[in-house]
């Protein structure tokens, strides 16, 4: 199996990935920011030059390193490419009889934003579990979003039990004045069961994780130190019938109805796909 770095060119003119991380039979490895866990400015970004998908997945793309004076801080995609690397070595050796390109399917299938996509994330960071804990094998997450089509268009609404732990639930609108009633009663028909309108506020670290970004004592009996704890976000694109996007964005997270797309976006065979807590929908028209 082949893992190649995306390249360095996403904020550049040039911006795309090239070869030969564009070939398919390669894994490409586009790069992320540890602080923030989304795509990082430098990596380059897809498609391919025939509109495959690329990045495939996605990786740490940030380091600090040693220096004879001290720390140093280096970036690239040749820093996240090693990181998969490593992690399809240990699936090889737990599967000895896996060929490359099934290695380069589970991958991929293994990544936290599967089987949603982006030309920035690819399908996201590559998990372990995956490949150690059945239970993942196949993923079957639960609904945490719906979609609901109102007059000229698609709104994406947050189930309420997908917004906890938050600092309290999520509004369905932070601005009541932002919608019409009738709007309010498509969304949501039950609008005694909906928490106040409350300005948004930003979800609440669960307890015993340490913020992004801050250094963690080494626990005093060596054990795992918990993953970094980022705020929840929801992603979605538009794509056509072959799979090729028109559109994507990530989204921070305020209220419930976290998006609307106009119904005239949908047609001829358009799909709009939203990924949100581990679970990712579609809709067409």
């Amino acid at each position: 199996l082949v893992v190649s770095a995306a390249g360095n060119d996403g904020d550049d003119d040039w911006g795309r990935i090239g070869t030969p991380a564009d070939a398919d039979s390669v894994l490409a490895v586009g790069g992320l920011d540890p602080a923030t866990g989304l795509h990082v400015a430098f990596s380059s970004t897809g498609p391919s030059a025939d509109r495959r998908l690329k990045p495939d997945v996605s990786a740490f793309g940030i380091v600090l390193t040693t220096t004879p004076s001290g720390y140093e801080r280096l970036e690239g995609t040749s820093f996240s490419a090693p990181l998969v690397a490593g992690l399809a070595a240990c699936a090889r050796q737990q599967q000895r009889q896996a060929k490359a390109m099934e290695l380069f399917r589970q991958v991929r299938e293994s990544a936290d934003l599967y089987p949603y996509y982006d030309y920035a994330h690819g399908y996201g960071r590559p998990q372990a579990s995956y490949f150690t804990d059945p239970k993942t094998t196949p993923r079957k997450a639960t609904p945490t979003f719906d979609f609901i089509a109102h007059d000229s268009v698609v709104t994406v609404v947050l189930r309420p039990a997908a917004t906890v732990p938050v600092a309290r639930p999520l509004p369905l609108l932070t601005d009541p004045e932002e919608a019409s009633p009738a709007w309010l009663a498509a969304l949501d028909p039950d609008a005694s069961s909906n928490p106040p309108v409350l300005p948004g506020s930003a979800p609440a670290t669960p307890g015993g994780v340490a913020p992004v970004g801050k250094e963690q004592p080494a626990s005093a009996d060596n054990s795992a130190l918990p993953l970094a704890a980022y705020p929840p976000r929801l992603y979605w694109h538009l794509a056509n019938g072959q799979g090729v996007l028109h559109r994507y964005e990530v989204r921070a997270v305020a209220q419930r109805a976290v998006l609307q797309v106009p119904r005239r976006f949908l047609g001829k065979g358009t799909v709009l796909r939203v990924s949100f807590q581990g679970y990712t929908g579609e809709y067409a028209e």
